[in-house]
């Protein structure tokens, strides 16, 4: 639909229903992710998700979805996200305990290693 309702409106979008269906998925997903944390945890605390924000905000970066929006896939999201389930759940297996710290350590490696891979190829196919 984009920011622009009007255009939308004449490209004989539903704008209201559009609008409606994006809030319910919006209110619905994270409140069965909520349900799903809960059972992982058997309990319900109100700091559960503390520590997400970095993984999905990292998830979403490196899958490919703009963070100004309007850009992105299903595929590299979903891809991104396997690889940082894997990557926690290994080190979690190898390093028990002390596995926090490294998780988002190594997260926060991967991150900036791509963001300075990115621009590396940006300067290198923008040199005219």
């Amino acid at each position: 639909m984009g920011t622009n309702a009007v255009a939308a409106r004449f490209s004989a979008i539903p704008v209201w229903r559009v609008r409606f269906w994006a809030y319910v998925a919006a209110g619905l997903l994270p409140g069965i992710g909520a349900v799903f944390q809960m059972a992982l945890n058997a309990r319900a605390t109100p700091d559960a998700g503390d520590g997400m924000n970095l993984q999905a905000s990292t998830i979403a970066v490196l899958g490919g979805v703009s963070i100004l929006g309007g850009e992105g896939g299903i595929l590299g999201v979903v891809l991104v996200t396997l690889m940082v389930i894997f990557l926690n759940d290994g080190l979690g297996i190898q390093l028990g305990a002390a596995a926090g710290v490294w998780q988002l350590f190594l997260l926060d490696v991967i991150v900036i290693g791509c963001v300075l891979f990115n621009e590396y190829v940006r300067r290198r196919l923008s040199v005219t």
